[in-house]
């Protein structure tokens, strides 16, 4: 039998709190991880759940609880990559009569697809701060969902080919977007004014940290190695708890620091907790929206979606 190392061929972005994983910092007797570098890591989410193209790979919780819907073999750790508040995601063009979240009922609204989880995080806070009945607004999605066999809800529609969502939000064409990377222009405003008062008051009314990134894994892989999911989550905490002290000793440097260390203030601790107990209020917040916005049939538990990262 072999003791070489098991090799995985993974895919993961880059962050400050994963770097150590990536430049060989932190590693393993009983694993490597080979790490197939992306543009975009998003690319790599809908190659893992149609194709099952990587052994360890960074993904969206949302398009993990659809794969799962949809019987795909993957199971993800209680590893939270990335997390941050929603209430910057949404903006409206200034000509469409949008002066608050309820002006949105019978609005166009651009989105990338139903089920990205940027819009998922951001249609909840249009529920929780404005009370907008969702399925009142009149959705364009612009991307296919990551998971093939999702079909999007009869209350969204597809972009015209060759239109873009911060173009038509530009020209008039969209009353509103929710979704990343929304345009800087004169004519395109924030819907939430005073973000961050806003968001830490919400945080303290729900308790939500909302989950961003996870990290999946094959469940063929899980199966064969008893030792994987404990390995594999030692791993990515101690990466993670190396640039946690480093932030305590430096106070930060870049922008994406000075923001991780505000959301500690807001949490009261780890802003970037691993584990499925520190974070069960907001994986139950996030299967109980998507249930609700018709991405998945069911609710599954934390426990049925999470792996035992306890040692063997």
């Amino acid at each position: 039998m072999s003791n070489a190392p098991l090799v995985l061929n993974t895919a993961l972005g880059n962050a400050p709190w994963t770097r150590a994983l990536k430049d060989g910092s932190i590693t393993s007797s009983r694993l490597t991880l080979q790490f197939d570098e992306l543009q975009r890591i998003q690319d790599a989410f809908p190659r893992m759940v149609r194709d099952l193209a990587y052994d360890v790979c960074h993904m969206s919780p949302t398009t993990y609880l659809v794969a799962r819907s949809f019987g795909k073999r993957i199971t993800a750790l209680p590893v939270f990559l990335n997390r941050h508040f929603h209430h910057g995601v949404i903006s409206y063009n200034v000509g469409s009569g949008i002066k608050t979240g309820r002006d949105l009922h019978g609005k166009r609204a651009g989105i990338g697809s139903w089920t990205i989880t940027t819009g998922v995080w951001g249609r909840v806070v249009l529920q929780t701060e404005y009370d907008v009945d969702l399925e009142s607004v009149q959705y364009v999605s612009y991307e296919d969902p990551h998971v093939a066999e999702y079909n999007e809800p009869a209350w969204v529609s597809r972009a015209p080919a060759g239109k873009n969502l911060n173009d038509m939000l530009i020209a008039g064409e969209l009353d509103a977007g929710i979704a990343a990377g929304l345009p800087n222009s004169d004519n395109i405003q924030p819907l939430v004014q005073n973000i961050r008062e806003t968001e830490e008051a919400w945080y303290h009314r729900t308790l939500i940290n909302p989950i961003v990134h996870i990290v999946v894994v094959r469940d063929d892989l899980l199966e064969e190695h008893s030792w994987l999911a404990a390995e594999l989550f030692r791993m990515f905490a101690t990466a993670k708890d190396g640039y946690l002290d480093q932030l305590r000793a430096t106070g930060g440097v870049t922008d994406e620091d000075k923001r991780v260390i505000w959301q500690g203030t807001v949490i009261g601790g780890d802003p970037l907790p691993y584990g499925v107990e520190p974070n069960r209020v907001s994986i139950d917040a996030l299967v109980k929206t998507c249930h609700e916005q018709s991405i998945i049939p069911s609710r599954p538990t934390a426990e049925e979606l999470f792996a035992d990262v306890r040692g063997r």
